[in-house]
């Protein structure tokens, strides 16, 4: 688990972090408001896990219900 945390290891997946951001951030652009807990630090880590474990890329709506 350790070696799965190095610089290099989370480095390696700079990309697909920064898209997840990047998609999040414009999601919450395009509305009127925005609130930064629900809209991008709840559903970031989840999205990032989901990512990294190959599943599709939204997670389900119970997934994140809190």
């Amino acid at each position: 688990m350790e070696s799965s945390f190095t610089a290099s290891s989370v480095a390696s997946h700079e990309a697909m972090i920064r898209y997840a951001c990047e998609e999040l951030v414009d999601a919450m652009a395009k509305g009127s408001g925005a609130d930064l807990l629900s809209q991008f630090s709840y559903p970031l880590p989840l999205r990032i896990v989901a990512l990294l474990l190959g599943m599709r890329r939204r997670p389900c709506p119970r997934c994140v219900e809190g």
